[in-house]
Order: C-alpha cells, then sequence, then structure tokens
C-alpha cells in the first residue's frame, strides 16, 4: 500500500520516501547492517554459547576440518553444505569459529536486502522500508546474525530462491533455475527445506508468476526438477556410502516430543531410548492420534512463541492483526503466493518443538503483517492526509520499542558465552603448546575440546566416581573438565569442583572462581 492510498503525507516524508525508492538504497542498507554486526560480532563474541553453538564445536566444526583434509562426513540430522561453506571460508581466515560467526553475518546482510528487495516489489516502497528495519533490529534476527552456525544461512539461500521469483512480476528461465538451486542449497544446509520442492511449484501454478517464453505448469516443473537434480547428487553419494537416499534421524526429536518430553531428559532418552525409534513411518505411524495431537498443542505453542519470543508481544500482536487484514484485502496472487510459502513452512516446524531460530525465515513475514496492520486500520479509518504522519508515527514507535528490546536482550548475549574456556585455552596454551593436541577431553559440551584442539569424549553416564574413572581409563581419556554444564547434567560428581579433596586418579591443572569450573589431568 502506498502513499497514495492514504493521502499525501508531508514534503519531508516525500523527500524520505524518495531515498528509500532508489535503487542503491538496499545495498546500502544491507552493508551498513553489515558493518556493524560484523564489528560487534568481532569484538565481543569470544567464544560460542550452550545453546545452538554446541551443534557449532560438536559437528560443524569437526566436519569443516575433515572436509579440508579431504573427507566428507555424513551427519545423521543435517545436510553437507554448511561444513563445506565454513571450511572454504576458514581456509582463507584461519580460525572455524570467527568463521562460523562471519559467515552468519554476511548471511543475515544479505538476507535484509532480500527482504527490502522483495517486499518493495510485492507491496511498495515505503512498507518495504518498516519491514526491512524491523527485521534489522528484531531481537531473535539479531542475536542468529552473530551466531555460529546453521540458521542464517540457511534463511539466505532461502530468501535468495525466494528473490529471484518474487523481485519482479516477469522472470527469465535463468532466474528460474537459480531459484530452484539456491532452494536446493537451503535444503543441503537444513533437510526441512525440502518443504520448497512442494511450496514453490504450487506457488508458481497457482501464483501470476510470469516466466518468459514458458507456461506455468512447465515452469513449476523445471523448478522441481532443478530442485531435485540438485539434491540427487547428495542422495546418490548417500546411497553409496550408506546404502540409502535418504540419510536423517531428525524423526528423533519428533520421537522424543511424542514418547519421552515430560518423562525424561533428553540425555536419558538419547542414551536409552532412542535406538527403540528407526524411521519417521516408525515414530508416527506407532501413535497416529498422539502425532496428530502433538501438531495441534505445537501450533498453537509455536504462535505463541513466534509472537512473543521471535518478535516481542508489540510487534507480533499487530502482526496477528495485519495478517486478518492482510486476507481481507485480496491480495493479488503474487502477494498471496509468497505469503502461502510461509505458512507451509510455519506448518512444517510444527513437528518439532519450538525455538526461535527454526523459525527466523517468518520474521520478515511478521514484520511486513505488523506494518501492514497500522496501515490497513488507517486506510480503513479514512484519515486521509493524516494518515501517512500517524502511520508512520506508529510504526517508528514498533521500530523504537524493537530496537530497545533487542538491545537489552542482545547486550548480555552476545558475550555470554563460557570465559572460564577461554582463561583455560589461554593458560593451557601458554604451559602445554601443542603438545597435547587431538588428546581425548571428557565434557559434557564441546567447547573447551575445540579451544584446546583437542577430541570431545562425552562425560559418561555413570552413578559413581569409581566407575567414571574405571570408563575413562578404558578409552584412554587424557583431560576431565567440569563446570556449569557438567554439573547440571551430571550432580553426582560435584565434589570436583573441590580441588582440596584429593580425586584419586585427578590432578587439577587449572581452576576458575567465576563461573566454578576445573580442568584435571588423568594420572597413572
Amino acid at each position: 500500500m502506498n502513499t497514495s492510498e492514504t493521502g499525501n503525507g508531508p514534503k519531508l516524508l516525500h523527500q524520505v520516501e524518495q531515498i528509500y525508492e532508489s535503487k542503491y538504497f538496499s545495498i546500502a542498507f544491507a552493508l551498513i547492517f553489515l558493518l556493524i554486526m560484523t564489528v560487534l560480532a568481532l569484538v565481543f563474541h569470544k567464544v560460542g554459547g550452550f545453546g545452538v553453538e554446541t551443534d557449532f564445536y560438536w559437528g560443524y566444526a569437526p566436519e569443516a576440518k575433515a572436509f579440508l583434509h579431504g573427507k566428507i562426513t555424513i551427519d545423521a540430522f543435517h545436510g553437507p553444505l554448511y561444513p563445506w561453506l565454513l571450511a572454504l571460508v576458514a581456509r582463507a581466515i584461519g580460525d572455524l569459529f570467527t568463521s562460523g560467526v562471519l559467515i552468519s553475518v554476511f548471511s543475515a546482510s544479505v538476507t535484509v536486502y532480500f527482504v527490502f528487495e522483495i517486499m518493495k516489489s510485492l507491496f511498495s516502497s515505503d512498507v518495504a522500508f518498516a519491514a526491512t528495519v524491523l527485521v534489522a533490529v528484531n531481537k531473535s534476527f539479531v542475536e542468529y546474525s552473530y551466531t555460529a552456525g546453521t540458521d542464517m544461512v540457511f534463511v539466505a539461500l532461502s530468501m535468495a530462491g525466494l528473490f529471484l521469483l518474487f523481485r519482479k512480476p516477469t522472470i527469465t528461465a535463468v532466474e528460474l533455475a537459480l531459484s530452484a538451486l539456491f532452494a536446493a542449497c537451503a535444503y543441503l544446509v537444513r533437510y526441512n527445506g525440502l518443504v520448497f520442492l512442494v511450496a514453490i511449484p504450487l506457488v508458481l501454478v497457482v501464483a501470476s508468476v510470469e516466466i518468459k517464453g514458458m507456461k506455468k505448469y512447465i515452469a513449476a516443473l523445471t523448478w522441481a526438477s532443478v530442485f531435485i537434480v540438485v539434491a540427487a547428487a547428495w542422495a546418490i553419494y548417500l546411497k553409496l556410502h550408506v546404502g540409502s537416499f535418504v540419510y536423517d534421524k531428525n524423526y528423533q526429536n519428533i520421537a522424543y516430543e511424542l514418547f519421552a518430553k515430560g518423562k525424561m531428559t533428553w540425555d536419558q532418552f538419547w542414551f536409552q531410548s532412542s535406538h527403540r525409534y528407526t524411521s519417521y513411518m516408525d515414530v508416527i505411524l506407532g501413535a497416529p492420534v498422539a502425532f496428530a495431537g502433538m501438531l495441534a498443542r505445537n501450533a498453537g505453542i509455536h504462535l505463541f512463541g513466534d509472537v512473543s519470543r521471535l518478535n516481542n508481544i508489540v510487534v507480533g500482536v499487530p502482526a496477528l492483526v495485519g495478517f486478518v487484514f492482510f486476507a481481507l484485502s485480496k491480495p493479488g496472487r503474487r502477494q498471496a503466493g509468497f505469503a502461502a510459502i510461509f505458512v507451509l513452512f510455519f506448518c512444517v516446524l510444527l513437528t518439532v518443538y519450538y525455538a526461535e531460530r527454526f523459525s527466523l525465515l517468518l520474521i520478515p513475514l511478521y514484520s511486513f503483517a505488523a506494518v501492514f496492520a497500522f496501515k490497513a486500520i488507517a486506510s480503513r479509518l479514512r484519515l486521509k492526509r493524516n494518515a501517512v504522519v500517524l502511520v508512520n508515527v506508529l510504526v517508528a514507535g514498533l521500530i523504537a520499542i524493537s530496537y530497545a528490546d533487542s538491545f537489552a536482550f542482545n547486550s548480555g548475549q552476545i558475550d555470554a558465552g563460557p570465559k572460564d574456556m577461554l582463561l583455560i585455552r589461554n593458560w593451557f596454551h601458554k604451559e602445554y603448546g601443542d603438545k597435547y593436541d587431538g588428546s581425548l577431553l571428557a565434557a559434557r559440551k564441546p567447547h573447551l575440546a575445540h579451544l584446546l584442539k583437542m577430541r570431545l569424549y562425552e562425560f559418561p553416564m555413570v552413578d559413581s566416581y569409581d566407575s567414571l574413572m574405571s570408563t575413562l581409563r578404558r578409552d584412554s581419556v587424557k583431560f576431565l573438565y567440569y563446570g556449569d554444564f557438567e554439573e547440571r547434567f551430571r550432580p553426582q560428581f560435584f565434589n570436583l569442583f573441590n580441588i582440596d579433596t584429593a580425586h584419586a586418579g585427578l590432578k587439577p591443572l587449572c581452576i576458575t572462581r567465576t563461573p566454578p569450573a576445573v580442568l584435571y589431568e588423568l594420572t597413572k
């Protein structure tokens, strides 16, 4: 909706609109975001946190190291593309974690560009500007802009595929093929990207996206074919090495939701029960009624989470109102098709537990809906000349509140990683250098093993000290780390914090007080 629909705004507002009407504005905006987030990330985000960045240290970094040595690692929970990208960037930069952070920052920046250009094409430049700024200051979007992991890469690749489809009413066959290529790459980063193989061909058939020299059914078939060809390369590799075209164990997350959540911890499920479930059909057909009930419950849980956590209430509630107004406004087919892709993605997420990072791709749609709500209300109230001023004031208020919320959250989050491990790393490298590179380090989380260039040995699930030591000795573990997370999940060994008490077979090397942590060496 542009200003002509709600009356002419003051001259100053019109002049401002002329700025973001410029074809260079979105590039400049993305570059400013890139510069700010790069500086903040490199200055404050020195070590990954215990949340999603555990996956970085546990899986992505080792897989990237393997790729640099000519080995392709097959993981049961994600595709291969992110570790390959991480390896290539790390070859140039030298540090895997810094590379992961910079990849996320760059991915977030190009996403900002794609969001503006898509919104400008589908709606108007003023809506695009407001929605893109809301995206850029969204607390979850900012958080995962400096977080090392697959989340923002998946969002950027997904938005690249959508950008090539929706940036203008008529696209070429080359743009169509590139869209499918980017979407397939998103799938090879995160397997739930498979939703695009259904959603986008459907939209190509239903929506008015014109392909030069190609009818819509042929266009949909072409898009799907390119996607399948790209994905098939990995499927063939899987067939040759694991005996199946599909190697995806994310059904274990569904199994935990259905059968174990609230009854046992994830650790207990993973070690004791996860082997009982061997496929998606095994899980779903094993309890179809419970599965349907889980989807229904998760619909409410995820929607509430998106409103209150992915966004904040001040943006989330207007977004819900905006969705209603958008549906009632009889949107064009391109607009409706664009929104439908996000709705289908929301539905796919209902099969797993709620986490903001899974829903990052939905932020642009929520931001647009929040802006649309105020413009639609102003239009319906027939405020005419004052409508532009009122809408801009209200949307500016949304942006200001979102910025304040994001600043408060991320100023505490960006450097919230385990600082004790940085202290231990610095001390250990000063004392021993690379003497113990490749040794086994027992810990609950993989962070310190990565920092010390060692191999993680997951802290055993045993009940007694004797059992712990016999297990570590049996597997030739050289070091043992006990910190905050170990205390949380292995509380029976709380006394390891007390280095004044003799622990047979363990020699304390380094201890930190805030937070409490201790690194032991196993003695003979």
